[in-house]
């Protein structure tokens, strides 16, 4: 990160999550974690009340068209994968909220909370994170 931006990095893993082999697809989801600007804070009763540096923020909100490009990638990602333990791991992109994805992917966020739905054992880990 320190030699790149997080535009340059993130779009390289969208890009991933688009073109990529499973492997890379699967990969590209684990760096998303950490191609984020991390959020800053003031003081540690900032920190305990979740008030982030308006400066962290917008940080991270400069690149709000790469988060909604980074989930309709996961998204599809998912929906074209047939391998069980793939599709788990590709699980991490994912959000069960339907509000976060635009109307044109609503029929695909169904269908993908459907097949989660359907196997809560293998998606323990996402079903505990999203509503």
């Amino acid at each position: 990160m320190k030699a790149l931006d997080h535009r340059q990095v993130q779009s390289a893993i969208v890009g991933y999550m688009r073109t990529g082999s499973d492997a890379e697809k699967v990969g590209a989801s684990m760096a998303w974690y950490f191609a984020r600007p991390g959020l800053r804070y003031a003081s540690m009763e900032d920190l305990r009340q979740g008030v982030p540096t308006e400066e962290s923020k917008a940080a991270l909100e400069a690149l709000a068209d790469l988060r909604d490009d980074y989930r309709a990638a996961c998204l599809s990602a998912f929906l074209a994968c047939e391998d069980p333990e793939t599709r788990q791991d590709l699980s991490l992109g994912l959000n069960l909220d339907p509000t976060v994805y635009p109307d044109d992917l609503q029929l695909s966020h169904a269908r993908a909370r459907r097949i989660v739905l359907a196997d809560p054992e293998r998606y323990h880990q996402l079903l505990q994170r999203c509503p």
